[in-house]
């Protein structure tokens, strides 16, 4: 029986918690151990969990508060070894079959290192569903494509295989790190293969406390592209392609052509022709006509 390693992080969960752990636990023909991080929890949380450990295979620890990104990438270092790792949110609610199905889709289109993610289906909770699926049938999944910001991936969909996570913990973690998720596309896409489910595996809780997702206005959808614009994003795709090139300092066994692809990347914003010559060379083949507009108002104004 094939032993899967689950990575939550947890901060304030208390509501929606148990409910995601019993789907978690749900998942059938595999041997699943879930390993806990509090990101500074100051509800009941711990409690909770503390509860749950006595039924199911949970260990778990606290921590200052990083943040989700970083608290998810300390699971990723911290974590016992396994067959396959996944990512979890502490507020989704898992299909049945969530984890056989990533793993056959792996099993089939890989025998090296390899990640999946799929579909979501938003809702408010498992009776009431706000719409089948989230996003296309297609998304970006080649490395060029996600290093440029273009990426409908969602950490809480995530499944690796034991190859890929020993080239991650191989590496340095990152110093600036966006997302979590981010990064382990970035690594996939660069060193194996980063593969797509159109299929929703999951429902994908919609509340007042998401950054991300079908619940989002307009309004604030509009609001971080001009934090973007106006450099009040603290991370960038210049920053994180400067941490692709000390990873590949590293490892270096991956595709030249993503080394100078990341490197113009990395060096954009020198100078105007060093714009001109990252814009004749960006991967936007995933985007349609107004992100493509959008990306290249972000190079030229030094955003990206």
């Amino acid at each position: 029986m094939e032993r899967i390693e689950i990575l939550m992080s947890t901060y304030n969960g208390e509501k929606f918690i148990e409910e995601q752990i019993k789907s978690i636990f749900s998942q059938k023909k595999h041997e699943i151990h879930l390993l806990i991080r509090d990101d500074g929890s100051k509800d009941n949380t711990i409690e909770i969990v503390k509860r749950l450990k006595r039924k199911f295979s949970i260990d778990f620890y606290s921590g200052e508060n990083l943040g989700p990104a970083k608290s998810f990438m300390d699971l990723v270092y911290h974590c016992g070894e396994a067959d396959y790792y996944a990512f979890a949110d502490q507020d989704d609610i898992w299909n049945l079959n969530k984890i056989g199905d990533a793993i056959n889709f792996i099993s089939a289109r890989s025998d090296g290192p390899a990640a999946y993610c799929s579909n979501l289906t938003p809702a408010k909770d498992s009776n009431t569903i706000l719409q089948d699926k989230l996003l296309s049938d297609c998304i970006a999944t080649k490395y060029t494509q996600i290093l440029s910001r273009c990426s409908d991936i969602f950490g809480c969909t995530m499944v690796w295989n034991k190859d890929l996570q020993n080239i991650i913990v191989s590496l340095n973690p990152p110093k600036e790190l966006a997302m979590h998720d981010y990064w382990i596309a970035l690594i996939a896409s660069c060193y194996g293969v980063m593969l797509y489910d159109k299929d929703s595996k999951l429902l994908y809780r919609q509340h007042e406390n998401n950054s991300v997702g079908a619940g989002i206005s307009k309004f604030r959808n509009w609001k971080g592209r001009l934090a973007w614009i106006f450099n009040k994003t603290k991370f960038s795709a210049a920053i994180t392609a400067e941490e692709m090139l000390n990873a590949m300092k590293q490892n270096e066994n991956f595709n030249r052509e993503f080394y100078e692809y990341t490197k113009l990347l990395k060096d954009y914003k020198n100078s105007i022709f060093s714009k001109f010559k990252y814009l004749v060379h960006a991967d936007m083949s995933a985007m349609n006509f107004k992100q493509k507009c959008f990306h290249v108002l972000l190079v030229v104004t030094s955003s990206l």
